[in-house]
């Protein structure tokens, strides 16, 4: 992801004020090639505590994912 530090209030903000929608998309882009990366991993094969830190963090890109398309619908 970047190196621009945000805040939730901050992302919030700019989705508010994404009337077209290509903040939220530039996001979720972002984690699709993030859960995409850790997808890789996975599938490649990991020791078992690798394995299982792996799927926490794919299912907190998922809800990553989730929070931002809701939020966005959400104002819009």
């Amino acid at each position: 992801m970047t190196s621009e530090k945000s805040t939730v209030v901050d992302l919030e903000a700019r989705l508010a004020a994404d009337a077209s929608g290509a903040y939220r998309d530039e996001l979720v882009r972002t984690l699709a090639a993030e859960r995409s990366t850790i997808k890789k991993q996975i599938d490649a094969g990991l020791p078992p505590a690798e394995y299982e830190q792996a799927n926490k963090l794919l299912a907190g890109v998922d809800a990553a994912t989730k929070v931002v398309q809701t939020l966005w619908k959400t104002v819009h």
